[in-house]
């Protein structure tokens, strides 16, 4: 009779007596795409692990699994403790079983049985897994306490189809036993989580509930190196910068967007997935609402939202391409889950020569599909669609893989941007707002109030003079949030009531009749600067710094023998900058941005080049005169230099100027 001990006759050594205090598993030579997999049969419940692609031993410790006697929720071997020997996948169980609150009662089972099976097939050659079972004393010992940290949101009870073991017919239960466990609520999750697993490079599908009924099924892959190279190959826009941006503004105006965040539309949005348009005039706040959107959903889904504003007011393509959104949304939700990115991202990768190759734009939004498969539910919020320069493929986009499918059976959407025609008629037919006719003026009035209370320049009228620019300012608003913001920036300049009254009778219309009058505002002598920092705003392929663009004023276009770098033009106050330019730009993040979209339109449109008020029209411009200006300041400020060698590293310290001439004349020539 063969030694059924015997490692030379068992193709597994198993070792166990009892409740173990250790079982120890070392396998014999396998294939190397061949793994191990460790089945639990707890009670009633069947729980496996998977181990595989192990190649080499390493420190960590061995994965434990620690009795106790309550637990809201079960989730297998995923306590912080816990780490496998080695590389390899980290499996998952089909399903996983609530462990009930009142395991010690006596009138329950005691000590449920935990019947290790070892199944051939998945662990590589060499492998060894340890498992140590700590002991307690009391009739449940064994008992599994298989994580620390329960989920909040899951609360069916055991799906019909969950794996039951055959229990032997002779085995009575106690009578209470089914009653009890019926009674009980109990806590599913399907798959393994990795989430509390320290492993080294970790493959494995991890299936979590996130936020509150959220819930992310995804197979994923933690290798830090690896992660590092996918996102240098992806190069996703930072798409945090904008969001800040108009958040900063929107906690400047508290209570603005309320109407919305608290209204039936954007409730019934949360509740049901669906497809929303926000649309808007320009400068009617539809970024502002926007952030505040985010905001919100951020409380209470942070795990399943991404969000991308587009932006126009410059040449950085980041923001301008439905390429660079696929990008974007793709990392967003890659990254919800502890560092580890989904393993359609790492095949997508491994696809395009292991990021020697772009990606199509099939691939990108293919990619895109898959990865929102794995959420149960997400939240996109897409701003500004008319900034977008690729528009025709971000409609298609939206219609044909959104709207005319059901795949995205858990998607919330909501977009917002002008009532452009070629935006009008993809959506004419889905669910939509006019930001304007909803808000009431809502946020206007909001913003009115809190800016008259508050702001150091208004505070100084009487309530009878405030209420009158109140008043006077919500008859010409016609919801143009900027509008609004315009005037009362002009308004503030008032020294007496007399300028005042003078200001309110004569109120442009509309934004262009208020660049008019921003544009004469400026003093003559600054006219030069001011249109040259409005043309570098309009047309830098990066964003700029303050010092970088008050430093363009050194080059004097107009010099005898052609543009010429001169130090003494140099500004004595970067500060000067936003003094000459006022209203049309603005600070946001260390960078120095035009305020608008809108500032860009008027600066370029024919109504400026074809104005009746020469000094208006001498701030025409074209995006081809621009670059020509531009090209100019760049090659006279690099002149300045007289050598041919390689810059300095340190060169931008004391010549703010050449790293953004570089960018700009390299970007020339690839044109």
């Amino acid at each position: 009779m063969s030694d059924s001990n015997d490692p030379r006759k068992n193709p597994l050594k198993r070792k166990f007596e009892g409740l173990p205090n250790q079982v120890t598993i070392a396998d014999r030579p396998l294939n190397k795409r061949r793994g191990l997999r460790l089945e639990f049969t707890i009670s009633c419940y069947k729980i496996n692990i998977n181990l595989g692609g192990v190649s080499s031993p390493s420190s960590a410790p061995p994965s434990s699994i620690t009795p106790s006697s309550t637990a809201d929720i079960a989730m297998p071997v995923t306590s912080d403790e816990a780490g496998f020997t080695g590389r390899g996948v980290v499996g998952r169980s089909e399903q996983v079983l609530g462990i009930f609150t009142d395991f010690l009662d006596p009138h329950l089972l005691t000590a449920p049985s935990i019947s290790p099976v070892l199944i051939e097939g998945l662990a590589s050659a060499g492998t060894e897994m340890t498992v140590a079972f700590n002991q307690v004393e009391g009739p449940a010992q064994g008992a599994v306490d298989f994580l620390q940290h329960p989920s909040p949101i899951l609360t069916d009870f055991p799906s019909s189809d969950l794996p039951i073991c055959q229990t032997n017919p002779s085995e009575v239960m106690p009578a209470n036993h089914a009653e009890s466990s019926t009674n009980l609520q109990a806590d599913i999750i399907n798959n393994i989580s990795a989430q509390y697993v320290n492993t080294g490079p970790n493959y494995g599908t991890i299936n979590q509930g996130v936020d509150s009924n959220i819930q992310i099924t995804l197979e994923m892959i933690r290798d830090e190196q690896l992660v590092e190279k996918i996102y240098k190959w992806l190069s996703p826009p930072k798409e945090s910068v904008n969001y800040n941006a108009a958040l900063a503004i929107l906690e400047s105006q508290p209570d603005t967007c309320q109407w919305f965040l608290k209204g039936n539309t954007f409730y019934g949005w949360l509740k049901q997935p669906g497809f929303l348009w926000i649309k808007g005039k320009s400068g009617s706040g539809k970024t502002i609402l926007s952030s505040a959107i985010i905001h919100d959903i951020r409380q209470k889904f942070n795990s399943a939202t991404a969000y991308f504003f587009f932006d126009g007011r410059d040449l950085q393509k980041d923001f301008q391409l439905h390429d660079k959104l696929m990008r974007s949304l793709i990392w967003q939700f890659s990254v919800k889950c502890d560092g580890r990115v989904p393993k359609v991202l790492v095949n997508l990768y491994a696809s395009c020569a292991n990021g020697h190759q772009e990606p199509t734009l099939g691939d990108l939004q293919n990619t895109l599909q898959m990865i929102l498969d794995g959420f149960s539910s997400t939240f996109i919020i897409l701003d500004a669609l008319d900034e977008c320069t690729e528009r025709e493929k971000l409609l298609k986009w939206i219609q044909t893989s959104i709207l005319e499918k059901d795949e995205n059976l858990g998607l919330h959407l909501i977009v917002t941007s002008r009532p452009e025609q070629e935006i009008e008629d993809k959506f004419k037919s889905s669910c939509y707002i006019d930001l304007v006719e909803e808000s009431e003026n809502h946020d206007v009035v909001t913003y009115l109030d809190y800016q008259l209370r508050s702001d150091s320049g208004l505070q100084k009228w009487d309530c009878g003079t405030q209420k009158e620019i109140k008043l006077k300012l919500m008859e010409q608003a016609d919801g143009m949030f900027r509008w609004v913001a315009l005037q009362l920036n002009e308004l503030k300049k008032c020294r007496t009531k007399t300028d005042l009254k003078r200001q309110l009778a004569d109120l442009p219309k509309g934004l262009d009749k208020t660049y008019d009058q921003i544009l004469l505002g400026i003093n003559e002598k600054d006219h030069g600067y001011a249109k040259t920092f409005l043309q570098w705003l309009s047309f830098a392929v990066r964003p700029l710094t303050l010092k970088e663009l008050a430093t363009t004023a050194s080059v004097d276009l107009y010099a005898e023998n052609g543009p010429e770098y001169k130090s003494d033009n140099e500004l004595q106050d970067i500060k000067d900058v936003l003094k000459i330019c006022s209203s049309f730009i603005m600070m946001s993040e260390g960078f120095i941005k035009l305020s608008h979209f809108s500032v860009k339109e008027y600066l370029v449109s024919e109504y400026v080049q074809n104005h009746a008020v020469k000094q208006v029209r001498d701030f025409s411009f074209s995006e081809e005169l621009s670059h020509s200006v531009i090209s100019q300041i760049c090659l006279a400020y690099l002149l300045q230099f007289h050598t041919s060698e390689p810059l300095d590293i340190d060169v931008d310290v004391s010549f703010p100027l050449a790293n953004i001439c570089i960018d700009d004349e390299a970007s020339d020539r690839g044109k």
